[in-house]
């Protein structure tokens, strides 16, 4: 598959994903995580620290980014708004209460359905269709939120004129 224009105008990441590709992946899954989250909690998901604006955040993973799998990688639902400060320096700590918070938020068994959809993405491997068939769901979930980052009309325009 041939890399689709509008993709060229998702700007790049300079966090995780090897690749531009994954970059500007990591950039719509951090922006989309951190917007949903801003609008729905305002608060840190480790620290219960209040955040002033989607964009003063980072996007922490619950499951650490060096060990997810494949596509896990950037999942929005391994992925919640944390304080820039306990995404970089949080320790154990700041990781129980991520997962506490998360199970309040959204059950008791959510980290162990977490854990199970990591093991489905064992061996899977990040080819550009993959990638750019989870850039348009990002997307398209984008188009739920309150919010869009400044990029996502630029880019949803180029999607349309290109038919995708």
């Amino acid at each position: 598959m041939k890399t689709p224009k509008w993709v060229s105008a998702i700007p790049q990441a300079t966090g995780h994903g090897s690749g531009i590709l994954q970059k500007k992946l990591w950039r719509l899954c951090s922006d989309a995580v951190r917007i949903r989250d801003w609008h729905q909690y305002k608060k840190c998901v480790a620290t219960g620290e209040y955040i002033l604006d989607w964009k003063d955040s980072d996007a922490g993973h619950w499951r650490p980014y060096s060990t997810c799998n494949g596509m896990f990688k950037f999942d929005i639902w391994n992925i919640h708004m944390q304080s820039k400060k306990s995404n970089a320096w949080g320790g154990m700590k700041d990781g129980y209460y991520f997962g506490e918070e998360l199970k309040r938020r959204y059950g008791e068994t959510f980290l162990d359905e977490l854990e199970q959809e990591n093991r489905n993405h064992i061996s899977e491997k990040l080819s550009t269709d993959l990638i750019v068939q989870e850039m348009s769901d990002i997307l398209d979930f984008m188009s739920t939120l309150p919010e869009q980052p400044d990029y996502y009309a630029r880019v949803m325009k180029l999607k349309y004129e290109e038919g995708n």
